[in-house]
C-alpha cells in the first residue's frame, strides 16, 4: 500500500490538573514532533496518479495543526489559569487558546488532532504514526488505522 508522510513540530504550553501531582501540574510547554502518514482507503491512487497531492496535505496539517496549535496553550476549563488565558486578546484574536473539558495530555492530543485531520481526509485513510514530545523524550504514541 502506498502512502504519504509529512511533518510538523508544535510548540505547546499546557498542565495537567486533579490528582496529578508531579511537576506537569504545572505550566509548562512542550515541542511535539508529529508525523501524519496518509493512504488510500482502496488501496488506489487518485485520478492524478496521487495517494493525495503533497500541496493539500501540507496545506490541511497548516490549517487542522500549525495555525491553531503551534504556539498554543491548552488549558482544562476548571484551571484557575483558564479564565486569565481566555481573556489574552491576542491568544484569543489568533486562535492559540484551547480550554478543554478534559486533562489536556498528549493522548487527549493525539486523539483530537487525528479526529480533527480526518475530517479533513473524508476520502483518505489517516493514521498518526509518530508522536513525540519535548526534549528528547522518547514518549511515542501511535494511532493507527483512524478512520
Amino acid at each position: 500500500m502506498l502512502e504519504l508522510t509529512t511533518y510538523t513540530e508544535l510548540e505547546i504550553a499546557h498542565r495537567l490538573q486533579t490528582a496529578y501531582t508531579s511537576r506537569c501540574k504545572h505550566l509548562h510547554g512542550h515541542r511535539y514532533e508529529v508525523e501524519i502518514t496518509v493512504s488510500s482507503k482502496t488501496g488506489q491512487l487518485n485520478g492524478d496518479c496521487m495517494v493525495v497531492d503533497f500541496k493539500k496535505l501540507k496545506e490541511i496539517v497548516k490549517k487542522v495543526l500549525d495555525d491553531k496549535w503551534d504556539h498554543s496553550t491548552c488549558l482544562r476549563e476548571d484551571d484557575p489559569l483558564a479564565p486569565c488565558i481566555e481573556n489574552d486578546e491576542e491568544h484569543i484574536k489568533q486562535g492559540r487558546v484551547h480550554i478543554v473539558g478534559v486533562n489536556p495530555t498528549l493522548e487527549w492530543m493525539v486523539g483530537h488532532w487525528a479526529e480533527s485531520l480526518q475530517q479533513e481526509f473524508e476520502n483518505e485513510h489517516l493514521g498518526i504514526k509518530k508522536h513525540r514530545a519535548g526534549d528528547g523524550d522518547e514518549l511515542a504514541l501511535a494511532l493507527g488505522d483512524v478512520h
